[in-house]
């Protein structure tokens, strides 16, 4: 994503990167954990944006954790001094760096070549509230599907047996600086509630499948989704409740 496109100008307030990282990051600040999450097809420019995102973030972070399931070379290991795992147990395993910070991406079917050894974010997400509370640096947790991660309504609102740590991170993690910055291809495969608990969202070019679900469910106004549906490649509609929502691109 290295092409660089002329951006067409509109009537709608747009902001650079640097206020946009500013904005997401603001909880920082006030010893808080953020939640960023963005949406869009592949290709729209969300991996690479989310990329930047936990590059800005992670020194404020003891530990950075991502999961990316796909089998292929990730672009997270962009970030230099990062391990890969096949499991979160591993964690334990790895020495932290100079500043005693430990970041580590969970892989899955990459590492052990079993296609159907898959994450399991039932003990991932337990993993990650147990360091949560012992860590005062908190956690950094880079999710490149929030849909696998949260696996449904159903499961997400049940929260006595699977799924619960992950509803726990979402909703109680920000006072243990627990941060997530997440990205989704379909919005409408991510439980509700893990999208109304995101502080900020950053959406990228939606077409037809997707903009009615944003319009009946009252995620977007008017404005906003006539916006989305113009977006130009790259680009992204910055929203943050209490902010008029912006246009930006990395």
């Amino acid at each position: 994503m290295t092409e660089q496109l002329e951006i067409p100008q509109s009537g709608h307030k747009r902001i650079s990167k640097t206020e946009c990282m500013a904005i997401i990051l603001a909880p920082l600040s006030e010893e808080f954990g953020f939640r960023h999450l963005w949406i869009g097809y592949t290709g729209s420019g969300k991996t690479y944006n989310n990329l930047a995102l936990i590059a800005a973030a992670e020194g404020s972070h003891r530990h950075l954790i991502i999961t990316d399931q796909k089998n292929r070379n990730t672009p997270y290991i962009a970030l230099g001094d990062i391990t890969e795992i096949p499991h979160i147990q591993a964690l334990d395993t790895i020495e932290p760096d100079n500043r005693n910070h430990i970041s580590a991406i969970v892989r899955g079917p990459r590492l052990t070549g079993d296609e159907m050894d898959l994450i399991d974010f039932d003990v991932l997400g337990k993993k990650l509230w147990e360091l949560s509370v012992k860590e005062d640096k908190g956690v950094l947790f880079g999710i490149d599907e929030l849909s696998d991660a949260c696996q449904g309504e159903r499961a997400w609102i049940r929260g006595d047996t699977k799924r619960s740590y992950m509803r726990l991170l979402y909703t109680q993690g920000r006072t243990n600086r627990v941060s997530i910055a997440a990205c989704t291809q379909h919005v409408q495969e991510v439980p509700r509630a893990a999208i109304s608990n995101s502080d900020t969202l950053g959406i990228f070019c939606q077409d037809r499948k997707e903009l009615p679900y944003y319009r009946n469910n009252g995620f977007l106004d008017d404005r906003e989704i006539s916006i989305v549906e113009n977006l130009g490649k790259y680009e992204f509609l910055l929203m943050k409740r209490g902010m008029e929502s912006v246009i930006c691109r990395f």
